[in-house]
């Protein structure tokens, strides 16, 4: 296995060969890196995507934060190359690793998937490829990392059933805390006990006299903890159509039914978000103000799965964003969902007009959300006089987009997915608040112009 040292001098060799060699190199602002030698457990966390798309990630924040808190393990990150990179990682025997330490992803104890999309399965297996670690969990032993993936699309763990040791099912701030508990406590220092043997002979018979579970029953007590599916443990059975009808275990001692995991209190948000080498999609600071929705359109899968709703205070919110100053980014952005919550609770609307205006030498700029709700629950004068102009910011006109998924008008031939969905929304309505928001003269002033939005 490559030293960190042998893959940064090969890297030096090709990576003026490749499209943005920046995202490669890491050492970003605000990454965190620990010494590797003094920290019982390590983390790696995957965005299985180029990392243009993954730097921006926020369930990926939050998770590195979480961990790279604990005085016990640490948390680095990796990302699927691009096409001219992983070739040449290929043809010169890089494997994957990760831009905090630059060590091979299979030097850790445990690799983290985020998967918040079904596009990202195959990239996943081309990561675990990449890396020299067995593809398919059966195939993996006690040098192995364990393999855990997570995300909106592992509500439906049965595509990578036979490729992931365990599944975490719902949200993870909490069950990380446990899964790395339940690591150290039956693993112990394990892989750092093979490197020391290796490295001095006289540390044989301590070594192998070190008392430790196996593989296969560390993932037993994995399949205990709330919220993690453990596949090989369970027996999908299908329909005729091939979808499934039930999932049962397979061995005692494991749950008949995992039950999705729930944050009851959103922990404090992250204020200190790295600062890619390259500008990259959704370069901004994202300050999550609340997770859920309470609109229940039927055709949301994040708006299902995210249930129940949960609010951080303004006062929370505003704290973070002002934290954020200090960041190094030039741009804050609220999340689509604070448009919606402010929508829905009225009173908190002048609260967050005292979010930090982007002022030269004053922090990241503020714009507010581009997107209006058609059925009027959140006019665009509450957009319009707060937006800041975006062409000092990102050098480029933004977009006020109303957003509506279908209209209720039974002559519409898109009104019965608005129907099926819940969403009594009229073309009348849909088109006064999109006259609205092309009159709002700081709409226009400012740069925005109105785009249709067709499904």
């Amino acid at each position: 296995m490559l030293t960190p040292e042998q893959i940064e001098s090969k890297l030096d060799r090709i990576l003026l060969r490749v499209q943005k060699p920046g995202r490669y190199v890491g050492g970003e602002l605000n990454s965190i890196i620990k010494d590797w030698d003094s920290i019982r457990t390590k983390v790696a966390f995957v965005f299985p995507d180029i990392y243009d798309i993954g730097v921006s990630n926020v369930g990926l924040k939050i998770l590195y934060d979480q961990v790279n808190q604990r005085e016990d393990a640490l948390a680095e990150r990796a990302y699927a190359p691009w096409l001219d990179m992983e070739a040449l990682m290929r043809e010169h025997g890089i494997p994957l690793y990760t831009l905090e330490s630059k060590r091979p992803l299979a030097c850790f104890d445990l690799i983290g998937f985020s998967l918040p999309y079904e596009t990202l399965y195959t990239n996943a297996l081309n990561v675990l490829d990449l890396s020299g670690i067995p593809v398919r969990s059966e195939d993996r032993d006690k040098t192995h990392p364990f393999i855990i993936a997570g995300g909106h699309s592992t509500m439906n763990p049965e595509p990578l059933y036979a490729f992931m040791d365990a599944f975490v099912i719902g949200e993870g701030e909490e069950v990380i805390h446990d899964i790395i508990n339940l690591i150290q406590k039956h693993k112990p220092s394990l892989r750092g006990a093979v490197e020391r043997r290796r490295s001095n002979p006289q540390l044989q018979e301590e070594v192998a006299s070190t008392p430790t579970m196996s593989r296969n029953d560390i993932l037993k007590e994995l399949a205990k903890i709330q919220g993690v599916y453990v596949p090989r443990f369970y027996e999908a059975y299908y329909l005729d159509d091939g979808t499934v009808s039930h999932v049962e275990p397979i061995i005692p001692d494991v749950p008949k039914i995992v039950t999705k995991r729930i944050v009851p209190v959103l922990p404090p948000p992250p204020t200190q978000f790295i600062v890619p080498n390259i500008d990259i999609v959704h370069n901004r600071v994202s300050v999550e103000i609340m997770r859920g929705c309470t609109r229940g359109c039927r055709f949301c899968h994040a708006g299902m799965i995210t249930r129940p709703i949960r609010e951080r205070s303004v006062e929370e919110v505003l704290l973070a964003a002002e934290a954020a100053h200090t960041g190094g980014h030039q741009l804050l952005a609220q999340r689509v969902v604070l448009l919606a919550q402010l929508g829905d609770q009225p009173l908190k609307r002048p609260k967050f007009r005292t979010l930090p205006d982007g002022r030269p030498g004053g922090g990241p700029a503020a714009p507010r959300p581009s997107a209006a709700r058609m059925d009027g629950s959140n006019p665009p004068p509450l957009v319009g006089p707060a937006v800041q102009s975006r062409e000092t910011v990102s050098g480029g006109r933004g977009a006020c987009l109303p957003v509506a998924d279908g209209a209720a008008d039974a002559a519409r031939p898109w009104s019965y997915a608005a129907r099926a969905a819940g969403l009594p929304i009229s073309a009348q309505a849909a088109l006064s608040v999109a006259i609205r928001a092309t009159a709002s003269a700081s709409l226009v002033r400012s740069g925005w112009y109105l785009r249709a939005n067709r499904r």
